[in-house]
């Protein structure tokens, strides 16, 4: 323990201004639906010759089920089940008015990638019935992900009471387990803006933003491109509206952000609905 405990301080003191984030997200702790849960942990280390690159390094998991997971008739389930477990890198570039981040992921669908043990596995311990066709999910899959975003900010007013601004997001992933494209705008009010960092105490905002993507392909629906050995797949819608309301909350070298997540229908052969799915987004963000 003195070692690891020793170990943690050299890497501070090694790597100042850098962060540790984790987030969680779930389907509202309600249900067990669509994508129900995932996990990210992110490592993030600002470059010593430039104080405004950061790069960093995370690992996650994503998993998604059916919406009735007590059923075992694959022929009833409204999405399959499938689980993304993935590592990657990524570089951030944060200047006056813009967010820029470009990274890569390496990752793994099918029973390596420990859907059904950690969903099960909480359910145990929460005393939840398990999901009981995870031995139908998506296939493995090897995969390879490439990612851009840009946030720029289009408007900003500020005063001494606060800070109102507009934002445009374009991002993109292409690979072999998710292609598509996201265009949204952000509308933010608060005592800071995305791009800035205030002297004050307590730093706070809240934003909404409303997204539309772009689905070329999903390989958690439709298993892999090159096989057809996934027992359960359906076809996706390719527009989806995407909907997001949130708040961060900051205070010397701590951040919590919190966000609800509303989603359209994502399969084509499902009724839609302008909200079909819904989860929530807890991240904490350690800075020293």
């Amino acid at each position: 323990m003195k070692k690891i405990i020793v170990f943690i301080i050299m890497i501070i003191t090694i790597f100042p201004k850098d962060s540790f984030e984790f987030y969680h997200d779930n389907d509202l702790f309600i249900t067990d639906e669509y994508y129900t849960s995932g996990v990210e942990m992110k490592y993030r280390h600002m470059s010593t010759l430039d104080n405004s690159n950061y790069y960093n390094f995370f690992f996650g998991q994503k998993f998604y089920t059916p919406s009735d997971i007590t059923g075992s008739n694959k022929q009833d389930y409204d999405r399959p089940y499938a689980a993304w477990l993935y590592f990657g890198y990524e570089k951030e570039k944060l200047q006056v008015n813009s967010i820029k981040k470009y990274g890569i992921q390496l990752g793994i669908t099918g029973p390596n990638a420990l859907g059904e043990i950690v969903q099960n596995g909480i359910h145990q311990i929460i005393g939840e019935e398990n999901a009981d066709g995870w031995q139908e999910q998506i296939e493995e899959i090897w995969g390879v992900q490439y990612y851009n975003s840009l946030i720029k900010e289009d408007y900003k007013k500020k005063s001494d009471e606060g800070v109102v601004s507009l934002s445009e997001h374009i991002e993109y992933e292409l690979g072999n387990v998710f292609t598509n494209v996201k265009y949204g705008k952000i509308f933010l009010i608060g005592n800071k803006s995305l791009y800035e960092s205030e002297n004050k105490k307590w730093n706070y905002y809240f934003y909404f933003e409303p997204q539309l993507q772009l689905t070329l392909y999903d390989a958690t629906l439709k298993g892999s491109l090159y096989s057809s050995n996934s027992p359960v797949v359906k076809d996706f819608n390719i527009i989806m509206l995407k909907n997001e309301v949130g708040a961060s909350l900051s205070h010397k070298d701590i951040i919590v952000n919190y966000s609800l997540n509303f989603n359209s229908t994502e399969i084509n052969d499902m009724p839609w609905k302008f909200v079909n799915h819904m989860y929530n987004r807890l991240d904490f963000v350690y800075e020293f």
